[in-house]
C-alpha cells in the first residue's frame, strides 16, 4: 500500500516549480491556452470502473489515476497494457508549438518492464521504456516529453494516445498508479494564423 500515497499530482508540483509560472495566472483566462482532455481509458489493465479522470479547470493538465493497473504472476510472465485516448486542442486563431510532458508513476519490485508508447495524429509513435533490474524495490516515476504542436492546424484538435504496457516475471510486481499528461506555460508559443 506504500506506493499509493506517491502518486497523484507529481507532476502538477514539477510543472510549478519548473516554470515558476502559476496555474492561477492562465486559469484567469489572461493568455490563451493549449487544452487537453482524455475521452477513454481501455485495455486489459485498465477500464472506466477502476480510473479516475482529474482535469484541471483550465485543461491544461490531465492525471489518471489507477486502481487495477497491477501485476503480480506467481508462474510466468505476465503483461497488462492500458492506453488513455484523448484530444489537444490549440485556441481558435492561432498555432501553437509546445512541449507535452507525461509520467507514470507507481511502485516496482523485481524484474520488470514498462513501455510507454505515444502518438499524435497520423505521426508515427515515440515509445521510451523502463527496465527494473531484480533488485530493484521502490517507487517510480518515468517521465517522457513530446513536441507534436506542428501537427496541429490552425485552431485545430489532433487525437493522442498514450499506451502503457507492464510486464513482470514470476515473484516480481509492477504497478502504475498515476499517469499525469500536462502542458508546460513556459513551453507554449502561440502564433495568429
Amino acid at each position: 500500500m506504500r506506493r499509493l500515497a506517491y502518486s497523484v499530482g507529481v507532476l502538477a508540483a514539477l510543472l510549478a516549480s519548473e516554470t515558476g509560472v502559476g496555474r492561477a495566472a492562465q486559469a484567469a483566462g489572461a493568455e490563451p491556452v493549449v487544452t487537453m482532455q482524455v475521452a477513454e481509458v481501455s485495455g486489459s489493465g485498465c477500464d472506466r470502473g477502476n480510473t479516475t479522470i482529474s482535469t484541471l479547470p483550465d485543461r491544461t493538465e490531465v492525471v489518471v489515476g489507477f486502481s487495477a493497473l497491477s501485476i503480480r504472476p506467481a508462474s510466468r510472465w505476465r503483461t497488462l497494457d492500458c492506453a488513455v485516448r484523448g484530444s489537444i486542442s490549440v485556441p481558435a486563431g492561432y498555432r501553437a508549438t509546445f512541449v507535452f510532458f507525461n509520467a507514470a508513476a507507481g511502485y516496482a519490485a523485481g524484474s520488470a518492464t514498462l513501455r510507454q508508447t505515444r502518438t499524435f495524429a497520423a505521426a508515427p509513435p515515440t515509445a521510451g521504456t523502463r527496465i527494473f533490474g531484480p533488485t530493484f524495490d521502490d517507487i517510480f516515476r518515468v517521465h517522457n516529453s513530446d513536441t507534436p504542436g506542428g501537427l496541429i492546424p490552425c485552431g485545430g484538435t489532433i487525437p493522442f494516445v498514450n499506451k502503457i504496457d507492464l510486464a513482470a516475471e514470476a515473484g516480481a510486481t509492477l504497478s502504475v498508479d498515476s499517469f499525469d499528461i500536462a502542458t508546460s506555460p513556459d513551453t507554449v508559443v502561440l502564433t495568429k494564423c
